[in-house]
């Protein structure tokens, strides 16, 4: 993953308005991890790869693929969750979340070329801490940076 990207990717979800999350509170967000029980509702995230493309004898553009899993205890709360994540409140294409939006934080001579989501599903999981099982939305996250001397 292209330097500061996971930092950089868990500092903007920390920075997302928990009013437009359900009661008003934003969900504990977990990085690399396996979480299969505990209090809903709850973000994953995970690395799954990435990519490096040469763009040209001086920059080089990273493709990271994080995988984000939502989990809730109604289809609406995980909706609502994925929503915000994406749009922080805003409309499509307003960049106020992590759909089109900034990431601030990266690594010294990094700078975000596009940030993206792709393949949402709706599914359930089983789950353990008061309910049998959770509502969940997963996607991946893309995040393309272009490293170079900027």
């Amino acid at each position: 993953m292209a330097s500061g990207v996971a930092k950089a990717v868990l500092d903007k979800y920390a920075a997302l308005t928990a009013a437009n999350f359900p009661g008003a509170t934003r969900p504990n967000i977990y990085f690399a991890q396996n979480v299969t029980g505990g209090s809903l509702p709850v973000v994953v995230v995970k690395d799954e790869k990435a990519r490096r493309e040469r763009l040209n004898a001086a920059e080089v553009m990273e493709t990271s693929r994080l995988s984000v899993e939502v989990y809730a205890a109604t289809a609406a709360d995980a909706d609502t969750i994925f929503t915000a994540v994406l749009f922080n409140g805003g409309s499509v294409g307003g960049g106020s979340g992590f759909e089109d939006g900034t990431l601030s934080g990266l690594g010294a001579g990094y700078r975000l070329n596009d940030m993206h989501h792709e393949d949402a599903r709706r599914g359930f999981a089983r789950w353990t801490g008061g309910v049998e099982r959770a509502h969940t939305v997963a996607f991946t996250l893309l995040v393309e940076v272009i490293a170079g001397s900027f």
